[in-house]
């Protein structure tokens, strides 16, 4: 039977968290880029502060989970009773295993599909939105277009490889450039390599 991983974490145990989910994609960190490392750990650093902040009932959504470390830290690092949602268009099995590996089999759920498509069913209001599916220009706007609608007022909207350098991060920074030009409703509250943190006022 996989161990249960109680859910009242330190900051160090979130850090350590996200390396041991990451090591089923990077393998061995000491051969990994150092940006890519410094990419990695910053969600460790600043989302438990957001997710903390999230009132009782309220709702988180991530766009993109893969194996499920930025759920990881929303799950264990906010309120009981804040749900947490992760649309994933290809769902592995680290996904599902990590929610059970975490405890959070009760807050966490898989919404399996395209996001746009999902995004057609959605009905509830957001409290944060963590946007971090794929990454081409269209995908990035598409998913910012079709969700950002749903945060609520005082609400939070992050995205994921702003400025990143490696891969297609590029096309996240113009995709935030251009919604926040065209969406004066958000503002702009923090900026870190490599997360854009918007709030709507």
């Amino acid at each position: 039977m996989d161990e249960v991983i109680k859910t009242n974490q330190t900051d160090k145990d979130i850090f350590q968290i996200q390396r041991n989910i990451g090591l089923a994609h990077y393998r061995d960190w000491s051969k990994v880029d150092k940006r890519t490392v410094v990419n990695f750990d910053c969600k460790a650093k600043l989302l438990p502060d957001y997710a903390k902040t999230i009132p009782e009932n309220g709702v988180i959504v991530e766009i993109g989970s893969r194996h499920g470390a930025s759920m990881a830290i929303f799950g264990l690092t906010s309120k009981e009773s804040v749900r947490v949602y992760c649309v994933e268009l290809n769902v592995i099995a680290d996904l599902p295993k990590n929610i059970k590996k975490y405890g959070l089999s009760g807050k966490a759920s898989i919404l399996p599909g395209d996001s746009a498509e999902v995004a057609k069913r959605w009905k509830l209001p957001i409290d944060f939105l963590f946007i971090d599916g794929g990454h081409s220009y269209e995908n990035e706007m598409s998913d910012s277009e079709k969700w950002a609608p749903f945060v609520k007022k005082g609400g939070i909207v992050a995205w994921h490889d702003y400025d990143y350098p490696l891969f297609d991060g590029p096309n996240v920074k113009k995709v935030v450039e251009d919604f926040m030009r065209a969406h004066r409703e958000f503002k702009e509250i923090h900026t870190e390599p490599y997360i854009f943190i918007a709030q709507k006022i």
